[in-house]
């Protein structure tokens, strides 16, 4: 047995020269590698993230009936210029790298390609080459803030019309939107801080600039709209015209018309009134609601001891609310029921700390439970009470006004409904502008908005349900919201409604966007988060100075934290435009 095995021996040893052959060609494959052919080396730089789309689809994109000219908004689309290589391999970020294998095993090889630079091992015959990939990783922040990756020119394939509709869920979006609490921005995670865009060379044309535009909001997928003016003139122009849902840019339009028609100094009264006293007693007293949104429970206590120091001591008839200023209908048309509280405090004419309560004899009466923390501070405040209970009543015609409230200026209160995007302040300003026309309801508030917008000459909302944005009811356009901006912008009022918006890396529902790039302090803008949706709306300017009036809205995300990073990369592309 053993002298057969001697005899077969020598047939084995051709099959050692050929594995000594093998890995001498390995080798060789790592010194000049795939990719790097005719002695050139492969090129090494951040590949950024690949455009959604299909190559083969047409690279025109529609304009809208006012179509500028071909010279502003060309239709063919050139490509955007391949960055050169580097010199030598980038630095590798230590917050996030993705790494692929290539293998060769036992006359086997696979090869996958996602990176720029190599490392190669060998152990036990096993050749493992490692590219490792510069691209950032990114989790998106609460309230839409992002921070942002290097950008690189991406393909300039515009890809697809978008002829899917704007969703119709009609039971609205979960988990919405940007809001944040009046109090402060929620607090975030720890990060490494934000990362500095570096960019290859800024685009110089109006084509060029499209098409880096529409492939960066193409990285999101879903049905995206963009309509960007620079110096006035239309220059992007991404199915501007079609339906979307706008989220919380909603508001832009409520903050708009209130400024208009109610004036930057104008402040919400709440009053109390009494019938005539005698001997201390009073027959009944009336708390009147005037809408006011902000109004507290340490406001409430000194409208209180106001009545008391007239020298009233006992209440011997009713205590009275009058909440007649708005209607009586406490949510928006296409809101879920788990909405308000939450999202939105229950509407009424008298609202304290929001309305932001859920008991049983609070969802069935706002205004009467609040009426009953009123008589509570009363009865801090040394007053009895010997008549009946509370009760819902205008005030007797011989009553006057003994105790008063006022509200911050209306600028400040526009601030805290767009800077931190609150729902509450958007809808009881919605009702406020309804009630110019004597009904203090959503309905007509939104048909006074619509009435103001068509006024001014911009174009108006297809639909406009609510004044928060949360309803799945709200359709516009992106062309509706820049031809609102650009208006304002226009008139007496663009100062003060610029304040009003949130500002880059500085406060607000923008406090974590475009830190560390040129988009920093200098995009103001009103933010838009709903499940599936991502919108950015506002003003900016270009490397060069030019002004910039923009809208995006992505519609039917996967997840609303793409969408927002894809806005931000496509706005610091107009930001860098030299055109």
């Amino acid at each position: 047995m053993g002298e057969t095995s001697r005899r077969q021996q020598p047939k084995w040893r051709p099959a050692w020269v050929v594995g000594l052959v093998a890995f001498g060609l390995t080798l060789g494959s790592l010194i000049n590698p795939v990719g790097a052919q005719d002695g050139g080396q492969i090129p090494v730089g951040n590949p950024g993230v690949t455009a959604i789309g299909d190559p083969n689809a047409p690279t025109t994109i529609p304009s809208t009936p006012t179509a500028p000219p071909n010279d502003l908004i060309p239709t063919n689309v050139p490509s955007a210029p391949t960055a050169p290589p580097a010199p030598s391999p980038p630095t590798i970020p230590a917050t996030a790298s993705t790494i692929a294998t290539s293998t060769t095993k036992r006359g086997a090889s696979t090869t996958r390609r996602r990176g720029t630079t190599r490392r190669t091992t060998t152990r036990r015959g096993v050749t493992t080459t490692q590219r490792v990939a510069t691209t950032i990783v990114l989790d998106p922040l609460p309230d839409g803030g992002s921070t942002v990756p290097p950008i690189e020119a991406g393909p300039s394939t515009s890809g697809p019309p978008d002829t899917s509709p704007a969703p119709t869920d009609s039971t609205g979006p979960t988990n919405p939107n940007d809001s944040v609490p009046d109090s402060a921005a929620p607090a975030r995670p720890t990060t490494s801080g934000p990362t500095k865009a570096t960019t290859t060379a800024a685009a110089e044309t109006p084509a060029e600039l499209k098409a880096r535009v529409q492939t960066e909001i193409s990285k999101a997928g879903g049905s995206s709209s963009a309509f960007v003016l620079i110096d006035g003139q239309p220059m992007i122009d991404i199915r501007s015209t079609e339906s979307r849902l706008p989220a919380s840019t909603q508001k832009l339009y409520v903050g708009a018309t209130a400024l208009a028609l109610f004036g930057a100094d104008f402040r919400f009264e709440t009053r109390v009134k009494a019938e005539p006293v005698a001997n201390g007693a009073t027959a009944s007293i009336t708390l009147i609601g005037a809408g006011d949104p902000s109004l507290t429970t340490s406001e409430v206590r000194s409208l209180a001891k106001q009545v008391a120091a007239t020298g009233i001591t006992s209440v011997t008839g009713r205590l009275n609310v009058d909440d007649s200023h708005f209607d009586r209908v406490t949510t928006g048309p296409g809101w879920k029921a788990s909405f308000s509280p939450g999202e939105s405090g229950l509407l009424s004419a008298l609202m304290i700390d929001g309305n932001q309560r859920n008991d049983p004899a609070f969802r069935a009466d706002p205004a009467l439970a609040n009426l009953a923390k009123f008589q509570q501070e009363l009865q801090r405040a040394g007053i009895t009470f010997t008549g009946a209970a509370l009760g819902r009543s205008t005030a007797p015609s011989n009553a006057t006004v003994i105790a008063s409230h006022r509200s911050e200026q209306l600028v400040v209160l526009l601030s805290v409904m767009g800077k931190k995007s609150n729902n509450t302040y958007a809808e009881m300003m919605l009702k406020e502008i309804g009630a110019l026309s004597g009904v203090g309801s959503t309905e007509a508030g939104a048909a006074a908005v619509t009435a103001h917008i068509q006024k001014i000459g911009a174009v108006v909302p297809m639909r406009f349900a609510d004044g928060s944005g949360l309803s799945s009811l709200n359709r516009t356009t992106a062309v509706s919201e820049v031809g609102l901006l650009a208006r304002v912008e226009a008139g007496k009022d663009r100062t003060t409604f610029r304040s009003t918006l949130a500002v880059a890396c500085v406060d607000g529902t923008m406090k974590s966007r475009l830190c560390g790039t040129a988009g920093q302090g200098t995009v103001v803008a009103k933010t838009g988060t709903i499940n599936g949706v991502a919108a950015l709306s506002g003003y900016a300017v270009t490397a060069s100075g030019r002004k910039v009036v923009f809208a995006f809205l992505m519609n039917g995300l996967k997840a609303s934290g793409s969408g927002r990073l894809a806005i931000d990369r496509a706005l610091l592309q107009i930001i860098n435009y030299r055109g």
